[in-house]
């Protein structure tokens, strides 16, 4: 499976050990009419796979390298931007052009994301040079053939990129997190209990559901207390499927319940023999999704940003390295705090300079 990024270097040679399939396309040279082209990009675009696709023009069908350096009708990016938007598509695709030179000629080498977008359609017909492209017409790629500009994809082709592009092939959880990210659907409420819960309008079988709101528990960490009022409390919020609870986040009250924030991460480091901590959120995670459509939910009476405070980071082993390189930097776009003996508080750290919390115990 192929996953292509736009700051990376393309490995040219490992693109060329592959055969045609749903996500490769060769093509000798570019084609002079505009609606084969947009075909061959809707054909890959709309192709029912995982991987990122790719088209290269400069190479036959058999592998024979010719390059494109003196294709008289080469393309550039924004000259296919101009095209796309031209053909009044119902959503443009991710794609980006990477020139590669190999052997002395050049490649294009143009990479369509992956996405769950699909389908991609025009909404108007559209002719160029006399050559007509449907309205409305879903075309794909089945293994390393496309489908004919007078022809259409299946009705179960089409049937699974709707799914796709709903959710619907997914597991429950990987569900619950796509929907997590589309903030402005979801709801709360409170049950007869009085419990705070949330639920997408669209889907209401999920929902992020407190437990028992006479459960909560005071909760007293060096961040929660970095606060006008440190008084913080503690509940278990389950998400769920229906009945079927499929993980557990930690909802912190915090400022004596202005705030709302689900427990971060933690990373401890020592320095210069001084334990010291820093609080972060993995993306895409599960805490980190229920953070953010939270605050974008419920979160009207909050005024500060705390942004610094909970940075968000790609994975465990990024937060940390750039943690450390940022607290060493002495300028702290992020903020710090450390245990002081002698003075027993805690003191926060941020741009360079230490403050004490002032710890009411």
């Amino acid at each position: 499976m192929l996953k292509l990024n736009q700051v990376e270097t393309v490995n040219f040679e490992e693109l060329l050990r592959y055969q045609e399939c749903e996500f490769i396309d060769f093509k000798q040279q570019y084609p002079s009419v505009n609606s084969d082209l947009i075909h061959d990009l809707l054909c890959l675009s709309n192709a029912l796979t995982l991987s990122d696709r790719v088209l290269i023009f400069g190479v036959a069908d058999d592998g024979t390298l010719h390059g494109v350096g003196a294709d008289q009708y080469r393309r550039t990016q924004p000259d296919l931007i101009t095209i796309l938007r031209s053909c009044r598509l119902n959503k443009l695709p991710n794609f980006f052009l990477k020139t590669v030179v190999h052997d002395g000629k050049e490649f294009d080498v143009w990479v369509i994301k992956n996405s769950p977008d699909k389908p991609y359609f025009l909404t108007e017909d559209y002719t160029s040079n006399g050559r007509p492209l449907r309205a409305g017409v879903v075309y794909s790629r089945v293994i390393d053939t496309n489908i004919p500009v007078n022809s259409t994809s299946t009705d179960n082709m089409i049937e699974r990129m709707y799914f796709e592009r709903l959710g619907l092939d997914l597991s429950p959880m990987e569900r619950v997190k796509k929907y997590l990210t589309e903030t402005s659907k979801w709801k709360y409420g409170y049950n007869e209990e009085g419990n705070l819960y949330f639920y997408h309008e669209l889907f209401p079988e999920f929902t992020v559901h407190e437990s028992a709101r006479e459960n909560r528990e005071k909760y007293c960490e060096v961040w929660s207390i970095d606060f006008p009022d440190q008084n913080a409390s503690a509940s278990d919020f389950f998400v769920k499927f229906n009945s079927t609870i499929l993980t557990k986040v930690i909802l912190i009250w915090l400022d004596g319940g202005r705030y709302k924030r689900i427990q971060p991460k933690i990373y401890r480091f020592n320095y210069q023999g001084v334990g010291h901590f820093s609080y972060y959120y993995i993306s895409g995670s599960v805490e980190a999704l229920v953070n953010q459509m939270i605050l974008d939910v419920y979160g009207e009476n909050e005024n500060r940003d705390t942004s610094n405070l909970f940075p968000v980071f790609e994975n465990v082993s990024d937060a940390e390295k750039m943690l450390e390189r940022d607290f060493l930097s002495k300028k702290n776009s992020h903020i710090f705090y450390f245990y002081n003996d002698s003075q027993a508080d805690y003191f926060r750290v941020e741009n360079g300079k230490a403050y004490k919390v002032f710890w009411k115990r």
